[in-house]
Order: C-alpha cells, then sequence, then structure tokens
C-alpha cells in the first residue's frame, strides 16, 4: 500500500512498476521482496518515525521476521525474511 500511495506522485510517469516476489530460501525461511520504481524514499531518516514504517516493523515483528531496506537506484525496496512456520497461541 505504501508503493501505491508514495512511490509515483508524478502521475504523468507512464512505466509505473510495484514487483512483488517470494522465495522458499530453505525447509523454514521465506524472502519477500517488494520495489517499486517510484520516486524513492529521500532521507530514511524523516521517515523512521511515520505511520506506514511503524506499521511494517509491526509487522514484521509479528512474524518474527526481519526487514531490510533495500539499497537502488532508483525507487524503493524492501526485502523480508521470516520463518514459513509459526506458532501462535490464541488467548481467549
Amino acid at each position: 500500500m505504501n508503493s501505491i500511495k508514495h512511490a509515483f506522485s508524478n502521475k504523468t510517469m507512464s512505466d509505473k512498476k510495484i514487483v512483488k516476489e517470494i522465495v522458499k530460501i530453505d525447509e523454514d525461511v521465506a524472502r519477500l521482496t517488494i520495489v517499486d520504481n517510484g520516486v524513492g524514499i529521500g532521507k530514511v531518516d524523516e521517515i523512521i518515525g511515520n505511520l506506514g514504517c511503524q506499521i511494517i516493523k509491526n509487522l514484521t515483528r509479528q512474524l518474527d521476521g526481519e526487514i531490510r531496506l533495500l539499497d537502488l537506484d532508483n525507487g524503493t525496496g524492501y526485502e523480508l525474511i521470516f520463518p514459513i512456520n509459526m506458532d501462535h497461541t490464541i488467548i481467549q
């Protein structure tokens, strides 16, 4: 949703792309990669505390995963590494 909302502020851009890929790394771990060719983030320090960043961090924590911002020439990309099998307890 962040890519859709923020990546393409230039409405006349003709070749807008959001690419997602999920790969099983091994029996226990998968990698989700999301990359867009939009305007990019700019200064990372300025977005760390924003709502979108907080949602991404919280969802990553819920998955017991790790996330990193990819170093791209154009656009924005994230890589999320997470366990495939998770044990969760539902408290009623």
